[in-house]
């Protein structure tokens, strides 16, 4: 549930399809995206590297490992970047929250409150 929500916050905010953060493309900008999302599923969900992988078109842990260092030193290179990634936490932060203080059935109420 919440997973989904991350996924769902994390294209909306790189201006992506959800359903591309679990292709195989190797298009920058879908890249970044997922990658993206992996840190998001790292840091607000308590998933194993092999699961949130496994989220992600059944990539292997080592490609979360290589997703997180990536994204480490992006943020670390670019300021832009690194607003843009600090925005998109603020989302899942506040998302995570609330859902955690919301019923199951009004996560995808919740969703369309978030997103305009």
């Amino acid at each position: 549930m919440i997973e989904e929500l991350i996924k769902k916050l994390t294209a909306e905010h790189f201006g992506v399809a959800v359903e591309s953060l679990s292709e195989k493309t190797r298009k920058k900008e879908i890249v970044v995206a997922r990658q993206s999302a992996m840190v998001m599923f790292n840091e607000y969900t308590e998933m194993s590297l092999k699961s949130i992988g496994a989220c992600f078109g059944g990539r292997d842990h080592s490609t979360v490992i290589h997703a997180l260092r990536a994204i480490e030193d992006y943020e670390f290179t670019s300021l832009l970047f690194r607003t843009t990634l600090f925005e998109l936490r603020l989302k899942v932060n506040h998302a995570v929250k609330c859902v955690s203080s919301y019923e199951a059935e009004k996560v995808d109420k919740l969703y369309e409150e978030l997103l305009p």
